[in-house]
């Protein structure tokens, strides 16, 4: 009798101790995923309003403006963000950290767009382009076969969840019109520029990759569709 009772006590800190710890790295993870989503919604109207309401020719031209320092600090945030965020297996966290490296490449490799018709001026941009190339494909990969992935069986997914999915879905398919738009730009820049130079269409397909990207991860973080009587704001659910 004695052995029982010291066993009932030895278990219940132990159930008791990792509730708190699942439910304190949800609601974390959640707001993880908002700011890394908000952070990407926002970059391309944060920097046309630091450059005094003046679009560039692409995002990535933006960094020899007066904004400058807004586009290099965003993406590095955010590529330190997604090179910390585990997600719940190993294909969500090597996805989000190649996103991530490949987001610190973006800022800190700068593009040769903007800079003046000088040789000694213009940086190797070869790094630059490598780096969007990979963060875009990486997050293309995350809407399409991460984010959609769930631990209960399709029958027992909430309603929030399956319409994020098809959210999910449609961004990922977004996101491959993108990375074709910029595979065109890339081989017929000069035409395209000479025909649609009044709409800027690098900028114009780099904005929608990157709101898209951002939407994504803010509704993975449910500030959007989050689940039925979940609060917004701290994540937590009636009964939690």
């Amino acid at each position: 009798m004695a052995s029982l009772n010291t066993s009932r006590k030895k278990s219940v800190p132990k159930v008791g101790k990792s509730q708190p710890e699942e439910k304190s790295l949800l609601l974390s993870t959640l707001h993880y995923r908002k700011v890394v989503g908000f952070m990407g919604l926002l970059l391309v109207p944060v920097l046309w309003l630091v450059n005094r309401c003046h679009f560039q020719d692409s995002i990535s031209a933006f960094v020899v403006t007066p904004a400058g320092f807004v586009l290099v600090g965003t993406m590095c945030a955010i590529g330190v963000f997604l090179c910390c965020y585990l997600g719940y297996e190993l294909g969500d966290h090597v996805g989000s950290f190649i996103a991530g490296v490949a987001a610190i490449g973006v800022g800190l490799f700068p593009t040769q767009v903007g800079y003046p018709n000088s040789v000694e001026a213009e940086p190797d941009h070869t790094l630059h382009s490598w780096a969007a190339a990979i963060f875009f494909l990486a997050i293309t990969y995350l809407c399409l076969f991460q984010f959609t992935r769930s631990g209960y069986k399709p029958e027992d997914r909430t309603r929030e969840k399956r319409w994020r999915n098809v959210i999910y879905k449609a961004c990922g398919g977004v996101l491959i019109l993108c990375l074709l738009g910029l595979l065109v730009n890339a081989l017929w820049e000069t035409r395209l520029d000479n025909l649609l130079a009044p709409l800027k269409p690098l900028l114009l397909i780099e904005f929608i990759a990157i709101t898209t990207f951002g939407f994504a991860w803010l509704v993975k973080g449910e500030g959007l569709l989050w689940d039925k009587g979940r609060n917004w704001w701290t994540g937590e659910l009636p009964g939690q």
